[in-house]
């Protein structure tokens, strides 16, 4: 079977026909012969300012760092799979690790995500659609995951792939699926839940007694918790949220760790230009609470909200405390790419911060730069007409800069 991208549905395919297609074939052969692939474009974005992508989290699971790419791959434990039928379509090489999208179904309306992963921003995008050139129509959105029949072969699927190690499965806000709980559910009804992982993401808005059930009867259970900022400026990047409720929410996270040594917790992190002026008080967060962050990437779209343009002044500042929380908490500099390693909570708080720092200190204004800045103000603007807030309520060291670009508030 030989799926087009048009047909990369669970509706249309099974797991397996889709891993020996035609489709996968060219990406295996693509990647072992160092083809530049469009959809890993953001990791190689990330790597261009040296920070741990998630390509670069992959090699390491085979021992090889992109820094030492050449000499690790002669030495990888998983060498002979890489070169095994040289990406054939009957490929020796056996699935391990999965991501899969349940649905779009979503509460939250970020400013950074896209209307395909949140139902609510889909409609903030139709909406606003009709108006302004910088948003678009999207389709509603017909999710696999909300149909019993589906899910059931999805189960089917996974019970024939018996390498699986890791999945991850996302949303919209999955913490809210159905299909989220019974799929963890029926991975321990059919015994597969003590050799496999399970991943996840939520917002901070809900934390259900029945994820409590489930945590220890899988060999980890790993949740990112989707935070921008411990001040209200989160209320603003992840409408609608309420900053005193997502912090009560993760309290109750961490309290739930100590009770579940397999659960791993995270932050999961996406800076912005506004954000990343605030990161200092988020990287404090992390070193009271004993808690890491993983960025979900360098943001590169919606492109006028990129780290990059964000004025010099204000920059400067970021840097500086940046500085101050590293030398207040004693963040000795290292690079830690295995992120969820739970002896390595510390290092890899640092490696967060020192990459941030490094970032700034080593990023360079792009040429096309006023456009992009002028283009948020376009977008803060739909997104305010909308909900009656000012990002000036949350950031008001970004005035000046704003209203040069013609903001007004």
């Amino acid at each position: 079977m030989n799926p087009s991208h048009d047909d990369m549905y669970m509706q249309n395919v099974s797991l397996l026909d889709y891993y020996h297609s035609t489709l996968m074939n060219k990406v295996r052969r693509d990647l072992l012969t160092d083809v530049r692939i469009e959809k890993c474009a953001p990791c190689h974005y990330e790597d261009s300012f040296d920070k741990p992508s998630g390509r670069a989290k992959q090699l390491l699971r085979s021992d090889i760092q992109i820094t030492n790419f050449n000499e690790d791959y002669l030495n990888s434990k998983h060498r002979a799979l890489f070169e095994d039928n040289n990406g054939a379509v009957e490929t020796n090489i056996h699935l391990v690790d999965l991501q899969i999208n349940l649905s779009n179904t979503c509460n939250s309306a970020c400013i950074m995500c896209l209307p395909q992963f949140s139902s609510r921003l889909n409609q903030d995008y139709k909406k606003l659609s009709k108006t302004i050139p910088l948003f678009w129509d999207m389709p509603d959105f017909k999710c696999w995951a909300d149909d019993p029949i589906l899910v059931k072969k999805f189960m089917a699927d996974l019970i024939e792939l018996p390498s699986i190690e890791y999945i991850h499965l996302l949303g919209g806000e999955t913490l809210y699926l159905k299909s989220f709980y019974s799929i963890c559910e029926s991975l321990i009804e059919h015994g597969l839940s003590n050799k496999i992982s399970i991943g996840t993401t939520t917002n901070l808005t809900i934390l259900p007694l029945r994820i409590e059930h489930l945590v220890d009867d899988f060999k980890s259970f790993h949740i990112g918790l989707s935070i921008e900022s411990v001040t209200s400026l989160n209320n603003y990047i992840r409408y609608p949220s309420d900053i005193s409720d997502v912090l009560g929410v993760l309290s109750s996270f961490l309290s739930l760790r100590e009770a579940h040594p397999n659960l791993h917790l995270s932050l999961r992190i996406t800076p912005n230009i506004f954000s990343i002026f605030y990161i200092d008080e988020l990287i404090q967060y992390m070193c009271d609470h004993n808690i890491t962050a993983e960025s979900c990437n360098i943001l590169n779209f919606p492109s006028c909200l990129r780290m990059e343009f964000i004025p010099e002044h204000l920059k400067d500042q970021t840097i500086l405390k940046i500085k101050r929380v590293i030398e207040k908490n004693d963040l000795t500099r290292i690079k830690v790419v295995d992120a969820r390693n739970p002896s390595k909570v510390r290092q890899v708080i640092s490696s967060v911060a020192h990459s941030y720092l490094d970032f700034l200190e080593d990023m360079e204004l792009p040429s096309d730069s006023d456009k992009h800045r002028y283009d948020l103000v376009t977008f803060l603007n739909g997104f305010e007409s909308l909900r009656g807030n000012s990002i000036l309520d949350h950031a008001p060291e970004y005035k000046e800069f704003l209203t040069s670009y013609g903001y007004q508030k």
